[in-house]
């Protein structure tokens, strides 16, 4: 870890949790009163395979761990394809919370938050191919629910970009627009936070576009070339509008005003490849990244690094902000209590952590403060080879 530049306090480290396989993507639950609850996934290649398997026909495994951060504990896993990406609904579709993955064998996955006897689980709900056979599925996003009916973007190793609109039961997946905007990997998508009609994706041909669903998709609202490598990431800004942000393996990330797209307005030197953006719920000047082989990063709305979390070893790939706020009265909560040394680890249900207290049916226990309260905020990452996830505080 390193400190906040101008002496602040640096980071410190909440629980340390070990994946077992590589962990790739993390992200908490936004939906009371689930906002304890995270959901990693990871990717594993199968190693009894032949040395010239090619890579479209290479078997991929993966896992969906749903943890609890509030007692430091796995409550479920589940077996899937090689995970490339997760994310939350942003509202609940059909009053429960959903979670979408996109997988290795090309297809988006979707799962329901349920309440069993045993706690919060998931149950699988959808399942829809969104490539061709021996292409992965890169990266997904939904739309904001402000602007329509619950949509997604997903992107695949084929260049390609799917929208798809989710039935009002939340169980049926039905494409709107497909297009192959890249010539090669697709390595992000997401929607113009105010307008889900507008796609913007991001590839390994170094090119950030837009699209408008509604119009002929082989001719892009804007097509950009000022990024220096692939293209790896991209967020619309959900509190400043017009503000967009893309990274890429060019070690830079970019601000965009979403009305002028000939050049950014910033271009910010980060220490690696800019793969994961995720902008604060609450506060303008703090924007998270995962920088791969550079660690993570807490840059403020400019760019500008004002801090660094460097415990992982190995590629940051996942990063995520803890929605909880200081309003959170009785909500849920996690344990923000420094982490011991060593990791945690442990079957799905199994008591494991350094330090977790019993949680009552609401998710809260006595001592527990909120996430995010003050000048203080709980974030996650997880890197990969060595399968590490930090929940860490700053």
């Amino acid at each position: 870890m390193s400190a906040e530049p101008g002496g602040g306090a640096a980071p410190a480290v909440l629980w340390r949790w070990d994946s077992e396989w590589p962990a790739d993507t993390a992200e908490f639950c936004p939906t009371p009163p689930y906002r304890h609850l995270l959901l990693s996934g990871t990717y594993r290649l199968r190693e009894d395979q032949p040395a010239d398997t090619p890579p479209e026909e290479c078997q991929r495994d993966g896992r969906l761990h749903l943890l609890d951060c509030g007692r430091r504990r796995e409550l479920q896993r589940l077996d899937t394809a090689a995970v490339l990406d997760v994310k939350w609904s942003p509202a609940p579709v059909s009053g429960r919370p959903l979670v979408a993955a996109a997988d290795a064998r090309g297809r988006l996955l979707l799962f329901r938050l349920t309440d069993a006897e045993t706690g919060p689980r998931l149950e699988p709900v959808a399942s829809r191919a969104v490539a061709e056979p021996g292409r992965l599925a890169l990266a997904l996003e939904w739309c904001s629910p402000a602007v329509g009916p619950a949509r997604l973007a997903v992107s695949d190793s084929s260049g390609a970009v799917t929208v798809l609109q989710l039935a009002e039961d939340g169980r049926e997946l039905n494409v709107l627009w497909t297009n192959v905007c890249h010539g090669h990997e697709a390595w992000t998508c997401g929607f113009k936070h105010s307008d889900g009609n507008v796609v913007y994706t991001g590839g390994d041909d170094l090119l950030f576009r837009g699209y408008d669903i509604r119009l002929d998709p082989a001719c892009p609202v804007f097509t950009n070339r000022s990024h220096e490598a692939g293209v790896t990431s991209v967020q619309s800004d959900y509190l400043t509008e017009h503000t967009l942000r893309t990274g890429s393996y060019d070690e830079h990330l970019y601000v965009w005003d979403d009305r002028a797209m000939r050049r950014p307005l910033e271009r910010a030197p980060l220490p690696g490849g800019v793969w994961r953006i995720k902008r604060h719920p609450h506060r303008a000047d703090h924007v998270l990244t995962a920088c791969m082989y550079g660690g993570s990063h807490v840059t403020d709305a400019a760019g500008a690094v004002v801090a660094s979390f460097l415990e992982h070893k190995s590629i940051v790939y996942g990063a995520d902000w803890c929605r909880l706020d200081g309003g959170g009265g009785g909500e849920e909560k996690v344990d923000r209590t420094p982490a011991t040394d060593g990791l945690t680890t442990g079957a799905a249900g199994d008591a494991a952590g350094d330090g977790g207290d019993v949680v009552n049916g609401d998710g809260d226990t006595e001592r527990h403060r909120v996430c995010s309260s003050g000048d203080t905020s709980v974030a996650v990452t997880c890197s990969f080879y060595d399968h590490l996830l930090c929940l860490w505080e700053i």
